[in-house]
């Protein structure tokens, strides 16, 4: 716990103006902190002729502010009206307009502190989506790992870097899945599996991406070891871009963040 102390000076205050002065600040800010549900033991006010001060004792020494949601103006208002809003909330286009393009990212699952950074990261480059998966070179210990609870952390992380980043937009953390049946169960938009093999893959440079602005993109990251050849064999059937981005092997956290920013930069021209 910590002790608050604000002091204001001025010119000189007449007596009376001291007590008034002194007790409707500390009235005020004693309201403002219970409204906020922050918790103090004491707060006292004092006064001199050229100073008021307020000390507060035992309060929280970090606060979490929490999120609020803000409806917005609708669509196709007036420019005035959503530049008042913009201007009344402290926010730019930038934030008020979710991004058209959609980045679910399929996470090979490794361990769970890997998956922490590689959540809080991804959040800030602003993906839609992100799904733990299981590939055949997953090792079992990760897998089992990942429980329920685990997955809940993760979509606290995802909330807290949302809020640290000033993001509006809180991707989604979805339960775990294996790597074949979302190839053979399910009907993926424009999948890239960064892979570390130069054989059998393009380089991103190859890559059109003039017509992905206003799409859906499926990122698909390797455990430990890498895809293996049958998974690279029937995504590549699926209809998948097999990617390499260059000689150097990342490692699957690494390879997680730089892959999202890469693409993002190379459709948006911006990494948020």
């Amino acid at each position: 716990m910590a002790e608050f102390l604000l002091e204001l000076y001025s010119e000189e205050i007449p007596p009376e103006l001291q007590i008034n002065s002194r007790k409707e600040l500390k009235d005020s800010l004693e309201k403002s902190l219970k409204e906020e549900s922050l918790n103090f033991k004491s707060i006292s006010s004092y006064s001199s002729p050229t100073r008021l001060t307020i000390l507060i004792k035992d309060i929280p020494k970090k606060i979490k502010v929490k999120a609020k949601d803000i409806k917005g103006p609708k669509v196709g208002v007036l420019e005035d009206i959503l530049n008042n809003f913009m201007r009344a909330h402290n926010v730019n286009k930038k934030d008020v307009f979710e991004s058209s393009l959609k980045i679910d990212v399929y996470q090979s699952i490794i361990k769970n502190s890997k998956l922490e950074l590689i959540i809080e990261k991804l959040v800030e480059l602003g993906i839609s989506s992100f799904t733990p998966v299981i590939a055949e070179r997953s090792q079992k210990k990760d897998i089992i790992s990942l429980s329920e609870n685990k997955i809940n952390r993760l979509k606290k992380i995802s909330i807290e870097s949302a809020e640290q980043s000033g993001k509006f937009f809180i991707p989604e953390i979805r339960s775990k899945e294996r790597f074949v049946d979302l190839f053979k169960e399910r009907k993926l938009n424009n999948s890239i599996i960064f892979y570390e093999s130069i054989d059998g893959a393009i380089g991103l440079n190859k890559i059109n991406f003039d017509s992905y602005n206003n799409s859906t993109m499926s990122i698909f990251i390797g455990p430990v070891g890498g895809f293996s050849k049958n998974e690279i064999n029937l995504s590549k059937n699926s209809g998948a871009k097999i990617v390499n981005i260059g000689e150097t092997v990342l490692k699957s956290d690494t390879a997680a963040i730089v892959s999202c920013a890469l693409i993002r930069y190379l459709i948006e021209n911006n990494l948020s």
